[in-house]
């Protein structure tokens, strides 16, 4: 039996408990502010290291609840795609979104073209 996912775990303000560099050494304290905007997310690190800007996508399924994050030092730009199997029809559905869209989220489908990927959509 699994345990549905919760509806909206992610958005608040998170204390960063622990964030170390591939050495082990501290790499920052802080926290980081997540929000959910439409059918997207933004988020803003204020840590030791800088202010840094995000944009989010939610990965869902019935075992699991993830947010894919891109970041930066500006949101000019910033985007985040994903691409999920798609066992129904073969080949992968694409969701995206970048900072300058205001939270709305566009699709596609990557489908097999003359023997290679291509996107339809």
């Amino acid at each position: 039996m699994t345990t549905p996912p919760i509806a909206e775990p992610f958005s608040g303000v998170w204390k960063v408990a622990n964030a170390t560099l591939p050495n082990g050494r501290v790499a920052y304290d802080g926290s980081i502010t997540i929000a959910e905007q439409t059918d997207a997310y933004t988020l803003q690190w204020d840590i030791s290291a800088g202010r840094y800007v995000g944009v989010g996508l939610r990965v869902q399924d019935d075992t699991s609840d993830h947010l894919l994050v891109a970041c930066g030092e500006h949101f000019a730009g910033l985007g985040v795609g994903m691409f999920v199997p798609d066992e129904e029809h073969g080949g992968y559905t694409a969701r995206w979104t970048s900072a300058e869209l205001a939270g709305a989220v566009g699709g596609g489908r990557l489908v097999p073209y003359e023997d290679t990927k291509g996107l339809d959509g």
